[in-house]
């Protein structure tokens, strides 16, 4: 331990930090729904600018990150005017549709990451286990 810390100084460094980070994401939430309130676009840059965080924090915060995510989905930028595309659908069925097909693809891209995880996972799984079988069979054998 360093010359002059004590646990309960460490203790009490580790307390302000934390409250510091609660009070910080506490804001960060009171800026997202600020923005959501006057209507304002919600990103990463916004909230930080808004809550006077910095973009890296509000990144890095899985809350502030969900929250978000969120409202980035729920809020879709449609031209409400434009009242038909061009081969005449209604223009929000086509801007719908395409909200759709980039949440389907957004969502496979997140299943193929995950079940690589869980195969690279289970492989671990099974070396361990062969790994705790081959460490019995040693015990047995003393």
């Amino acid at each position: 331990m360093t010359a002059g810390r004590t646990d309960p100084s460490i203790r009490a460094l580790s307390d302000a930090a934390a409250r510091k980070s609660a009070h910080a994401a506490s804001r960060g939430l009171e800026a997202i729904k600020e923005l959501a309130r006057t209507r304002q676009p919600i990103n990463h840059s916004s909230v930080a600018r808004h809550a006077g965080l910095s973009r890296g924090y509000v990144s890095r915060n899985p809350t502030l990150r969900a929250e978000i995510a969120k409202h980035a989905t729920t809020r879709q930028h449609i031209n409400p005017r434009a009242t038909q595309s061009q081969d005449g659908e209604p223009s929000i069925i086509v801007a719908l549709r395409n909200v759709i097909r980039e949440t389907n693809a957004r969502h496979d891209e997140e299943i193929a990451g995950r079940s690589a995880t869980i195969r690279e996972l289970r492989a671990t799984i099974r070396k361990l286990e062969d790994e705790n079988a081959r460490l019995r069979g040693q015990l047995r054998g003393r």
